[in-house]
């Protein structure tokens, strides 16, 4: 939907699948000079999402955006987190790290914010353009050197990390003044998981929410999925309890919520008279590029966790008793650089452990694992469609 002729209104798109490029550096630029020239009773509203980071790319001089993209690139196929990612981009960037609201001092700036990083930090949503930046000076340093990245690194990006921060505008230029600004909340991974499991309940399944803090790598979280649904199937059928010693060598690891352990439980108790069960978690997973093919974390997470559970089938054959279901995907509509949103990764009697999803709302090859077994159908623009199909055996279901 666009402005009429002679709006005042300007929509710049940019940052084609995620990535910045010259479009969203054009946009970043006329932002700037636009919130510089704001007066003291000025109100600049900022809506701020996932992907605010490739939307408003405005590196320090004499760093390019060829250069900052290759960076950020580097450390996530290195198995970066997005903390990490952003530390390092707000080091570099002009309006990250509060630049955008230090350039628009005198004016008051309030910020609407979708969180897409787990624990709502502030400071790292979108690299907190209108939030203080508290990083060390030596933070981005560190993390170049964790990934032994320091001499990969463009000359240009090494000199602006080293150095000490400074700012033109003396008004706003303390952790503690951003008196001027007002952030707020208004969305994220909490709410959308308790939204999935009260729909979930509504449908008819019983639902328990594990986690809305799910971190590390992909494989590693998968595995650790089907593992806690042989579990599951194990204590249904009453072959074996070893849940509590599951969540006990976990817990650390994966955040659970309080009393996890008990709704689980109390919910498998009640398992024949839903029509499944429904385990429900978030967070923000990391994987390490292997492959020059196209994929996305969502994507992998489901065919790891798909293959996880056959190869299980030769020495856990109650498997076959259950149907099990993961949905994995972006609540932003995307999954990497491709044109789905994830991914359902399933074992079903040893018909091909992946089927088709269709959400619209950076990952390792998946699709070449998936190619002939996983048709991803395009996200179609403002819809959010699963379709998951019945079956009469017991189910359980990740979403």
């Amino acid at each position: 939907m666009l402005p009429k002729q002679g709006s005042v209104l300007q929509f710049i798109e940019g940052a084609k699948n995620n990535l910045p490029d010259k479009s969203s550096l054009g946009a970043a630029i006329k932002i700037k000079d636009l919130v510089k020239s704001l007066g003291e009773n000025a109100i600049l509203l900022v809506l701020i999402s996932g992907g605010g980071s490739a939307l408003l790319p405005l590196p320090q001089t004499p760093v390019t955006l060829d250069e900052k993209c290759r960076v950020i690139n580097l450390l996530a196929s290195s198995g970066a987190d997005i903390m990490e990612l952003n530390c390092v981009r707000k080091k570099v960037s002009v309006l990250k790290g509060g630049g955008l609201a230090r350039l628009a001092y005198p004016a008051q700036v309030i910020s609407l914010i979708l969180s897409d990083v787990v624990g709502d930090p502030l400071d790292f949503i979108a690299s907190g353009p209108t939030v203080a930046n508290t990083d060390q000076v030596v933070d981005a340093l560190n993390i170049i050197n964790k990934y032994h990245l320091l001499n990969k690194i463009p000359e240009s990006v090494i000199s602006i990390i080293k150095a000490t921060p400074t700012s033109n505008d003396d008004s706003c230029n303390e952790v503690n003044n951003f008196n001027h600004v007002q952030n707020n909340i208004i969305g994220n991974n909490s709410i959308a998981v308790r939204n999935v499991a009260k729909v979930a309940q509504q449908n008819g399944y019983s639902s328990v929410i594990l986690s809305t803090r799910v971190e590390g790598l992909v494989s590693n979280v998968a595995i650790k999925y089907a593992n806690l649904a042989n579990e599951i199937c194990l204590n249904i059928s009453g072959k074996q309890n070893r849940l509590v010693q599951y969540f006990e060598e976990t817990i650390k690891e994966y955040k659970f919520v309080d009393n996890v352990l008990t709704n689980l439980q109390t919910q498998i108790s009640k398992f024949s008279q839903s029509k499944g069960l429904c385990l429900v978690a978030g967070g923000e997973t990391t994987v390490i590029l292997k492959g020059k093919g196209k994929g996305g974390r969502n994507q992998e997470l489901a065919l790891t966790f798909a293959k996880a559970l056959h190869e299980m089938k030769d020495t856990h054959p109650h498997i076959d008793e259950f149907n099990i279901f993961l949905l994995s995907c972006g609540t932003d509509g995307i999954d990497g650089p491709t044109d789905a949103a994830g991914a359902i990764g399933h074992c079903i009697h040893k018909v091909p452990p992946i089927v088709c999803v269709s959400v619209s709302g950076s990952g390792g090859d998946a699709r070449v694992g998936l190619r002939g077994v996983l048709h991803v159908l395009p996200n179609p623009p403002g819809a959010y469609n699963v379709d998951v199909s019945q079956r009469r055996q017991p189910q359980v279901y990740y979403m």
